[in-house]
């Protein structure tokens, strides 16, 4: 399964394989759903690549999708996105988990914006 192989790209920071897996899908037209866009998500997330395409692309977005978005763009120090992801989630009337707030907080911190993570947690 192809989500499988880009959870390994993910893993080992491998993003050529993991854009050659999603040129792949393309040219296949396969249908991008959110297991699919989740693993997208992460790829290039992990790999320091900025996800937005992919994931402002799906149709649908769960939970899962949002906290790749979220997680991955706070892991690579983007922590202004990612809480604009966060907010724009919250507009969506989609409920944040533990995943959520979890990632949230390590991208601002990772992003020196403690002060604005604690907002959500007063």
């Amino acid at each position: 399964m192809s989500w499988r192989k880009l959870s390994a790209c993910a893993h080992l920071g491998a993003l050529d394989m993991g854009e050659w897996i999603h040129a792949y899908i393309r040219k296949k037209n396969f249908r991008v759903d959110v297991i699919l866009g989740n693993a997208l998500i992460d790829v290039y997330c992990k790999c320091g690549e900025a996800a937005f395409d992919v994931f402002h692309g799906l149709a649908v977005k769960n939970i899962f999708c949002w906290n790749s978005i979220i997680v991955g763009l706070g892991m690579n120090g983007y922590g202004e996105e990612a809480i604009d992801i966060f907010i724009s989630m919250e507009k969506k009337n989609i409920k944040p988990d533990g995943v959520t707030f979890d990632g949230h907080l390590s991208g601002c911190s990772h992003s020196g914006l403690v002060s604005a993570g604690r907002r959500y947690f007063s």
